[in-house]
């Protein structure tokens, strides 16, 4: 599916209306069912926003696994790493797609 970057987070946003949170929290949304991940994973722009798993941890890692979660909250990232992030995934795929086109 390919939508572009707006349109995505617009329709994320709809999506996960029900989920925002207050103030008070670096989170935009917070406490999401896991069983809706599947649902809005096409429409997050990971470029812009990034997901961290609730849940218990195994172990002594500091963050849970997605088969551990019984929610997740989606934070946005600042507009330098956003910027870096879209430029490193133009540079990714115009290096994949030139190299599709030799003959290895």
């Amino acid at each position: 599916m390919n939508i572009d970057y707006d349109k995505k987070a617009r329709i994320m946003r709809i999506l996960l209306s029900d989920y925002e949170s207050s103030g008070e929290f670096t989170s935009l949304f917070r406490q999401v069912p896991i069983s809706d991940y599947e649902a809005v994973k096409p429409f997050i722009d990971y470029t812009r926003y990034y997901i961290c798993f609730r849940g218990k941890r195994r172990g002594y890692g500091y963050s849970t696994l997605k088969s551990d979660a019984f929610a997740f909250d989606v934070y946005e990232y600042d507009n330098r790493k956003v910027y870096n992030n879209r430029t490193s995934r133009v540079f990714f795929e115009t290096v994949i797609s030139g190299a599709k086109g030799e003959s290895l």
